[in-house]
């Protein structure tokens, strides 16, 4: 007779094969050999005495049965994984992986600079960071945080915590500004060399307002590119103006490296949030790290 264990292992390799898309992948992310996982998914086949995966030779599809399967596969699993953290919440120790994704810039100028602070903190939790301007499907793919710039949520079951208001500012060397003189209104960047964000929709049209007026200012980049590390250290050599997010340029405007530019327009303000599966409080991991983001933010 089969252990109630192994039909636990079953459904987990099942589950890891789907979202992966491949035995090879699911047997590197389980540490197993392809062959055991293929095994496994055969054997789960005759237990259940159903077809659930079309098998080519190049990929994968899921039959109806499969589909029906692999749902409420899902649900066990992450009852499972609740009821773990509901067991490390009782006994009060922040422990295990906490997978978290967040936008490319975000995690190299803020997250990234203080993660050993965290871990110091908490030296039982580890941490896996994913760092991409992809939006991740949290729930499927696995992670117990997203960071957002939106807090539209795709699956009800999701949570959304706001964390702060980003600010951009547009800053520039003191030897571009000596050379080139500070712009005294919008319109004058029209006149200037301009460090430009790719990524961002409308990146060669900047808009601003003070008490009295709104602008809107189309440029010609002298350089655009998707790196924000290049943008600021273009914008310290003395290239031009970069419209920048705050937090990355705070050090600077602190060291004089850096000058903010039309200080008295302000740009459109840009919400972060904070986007997770499960309730925090049933997390002790997510819970510390909440805690921590919050007070680093403030």
């Amino acid at each position: 007779m089969r252990r109630p264990s192994d039909k636990f292992h079953l459904m987990s390799v099942f589950h890891t094969v789907v979202q992966t898309g491949a035995f090879n992948k699911a047997a590197e992310q389980m540490d197993m050999k392809p062959s055991s996982v293929s095994k496994a998914i055969s054997q789960l086949e005759q237990l259940l005495d159903a077809k659930l995966l079309y098998r080519t030779t190049r990929n994968l599809s899921l039959t109806d049965i499969g589909k029906y399967y692999y749902e409420q596969c899902s649900h066990i699993l992450k009852d499972v994984v609740t009821l773990e953290d509901t067991i490390g919440a009782l006994q009060n120790e922040p422990s295990g992986t906490l997978r978290i994704t967040a936008p490319t810039a975000f995690g190299q100028y803020f997250l990234g600079p203080r993660l050993s602070v965290f871990l110091e903190k908490h030296p039982n939790i580890n941490i896996d960071l994913d760092l991409t301007e992809k939006l991740r499907d949290i729930t499927k793919e696995g992670y117990d945080l997203a960071i957002r710039s939106s807090e539209s949520l795709p699956d009800s079951s999701l949570f959304a915590m706001k964390l702060i208001a980003q600010k951009r500012v547009l800053v520039a060397s003191p030897h571009y500004l000596e050379q080139y003189g500070q712009p005294r209104t919008p319109d004058d960047l029209s006149k200037h060399l301009t460090l430009v964000y790719s990524a961002m929709t409308q990146s060669q049209r900047w808009s601003m307002s003070n008490k009295t007026d709104q602008h809107h200012v189309s440029i010609t980049p002298r350089l655009k590119t998707n790196s924000y590390y290049t943008l600021r250290d273009a914008a310290r050599s003395g290239l031009g103006i970069a419209n920048l997010n705050d937090y990355m340029v705070v050090d600077d405007i602190k060291s004089g490296s850096l000058v903010p530019v039309l200080p008295d327009y302000a740009q459109s303000q840009r919400n972060r949030f904070a986007v997770y599966q499960q309730k925090r409080e049933l997390s002790p991991k997510l819970d510390a790290f909440l805690t921590f983001l919050t007070s680093a933010l403030n």
